[in-house]
C-alpha cells in the first residue's frame, strides 16, 4: 500500500492477506515435503516485521520439522545473532528501521566463517537487483513471497547442505 491509504485499498489488502492466509493453509495440508533428515536440527531464526507473513513462515517451519525463534526487524535481528549462534537466518528484506540487508551484513561480518549462519533472503521482490543485493552481502539463497512450502524446503536444503546429507 502507498500512502495516503484510501479506505478501499485498504479494505482489498486486507481481503487480500486473509485469502493468501487461506490459501496457505490448504497448500501445507496438501505439501508432500517428504521425509527430511532432520538430524542434527538446525538452529533457525526467523526475521520479519509483518505478523502474518512472520506466522506464516513460523508455520511453514514448523511443517518441515524446525523449530525457529523470531525477530520483529534488522535491529532485533542483529542483536540476537551476536548473542547466540544460528544455523539458518530466514530473513526479510524490506523493514523498517534497519533492513535485511544491512542486518545480513553486520551479522556476517561480525562472525567468524566458521560461526556464519546460512542467510536466505525473503521479500516481495518488488525493487530492481534486490535479490543481487542479496547475494552481493553474503546471503546465499532468496525467496519470493508469497512462498512456496515445497521451495522454501528446498532452499533450505540446499543452503545448508542437507541435499548432501542424503
Amino acid at each position: 500500500l502507498s500512502k495516503p491509504v484510501l479506505p478501499l485499498r485498504l479494505r482489498e489488502a486486507i481481503r487480500d492477506s486473509l485469502f493468501r492466509e487461506e490459501q496457505f493453509a490448504s497448500k501445507v495440508a496438501e505439501a508432500d515435503v517428504g521425509d527430511r533428515n532432520l538430524s542434527p536440527p538446525l538452529r533457525i531464526l526467523i526475521v520479519e516485521d509483518n505478523d502474518l507473513n512472520r506466522d506464516l513462515l513460523i508455520r511453514m517451519t514448523d511443517h518441515l520439522g524446525y523449530t525457529a525463534q523470531v525477530a520483529r526487524d534488522g535491529d532485533e535481528a542483529v542483536a540476537m545473532a551476536l548473542r547466540e549462534q544460528y544455523d539458518l537466518i530466514l530473513m526479510d528484506i524490506q523493514m523498517p528501521k534497519r533492513d535485511g540487508i544491512e542486518a545480513a551484513q553486520m551479522i556476517l561480518n561480525d562472525k567468524s566463517e566458521a560461526e556464519r549462519p546460512v542467510i536466505i533472503g525473503v521479500s516481495a521482490g518488488v525493487l530492481s537487483g534486490e535479490e543481487q543485493r542479496c547475494f552481493d552481502v553474503g546471503m546465499k539463497a532468496f525467496v519470493r513471497k508469497p512462498i512456496d512450502l515445497e521451495e522454501l524446503a528446498r532452499k533450505i536444503e540446499d543452503a545448508v547442505g542437507l541435499n548432501s546429507v542424503k
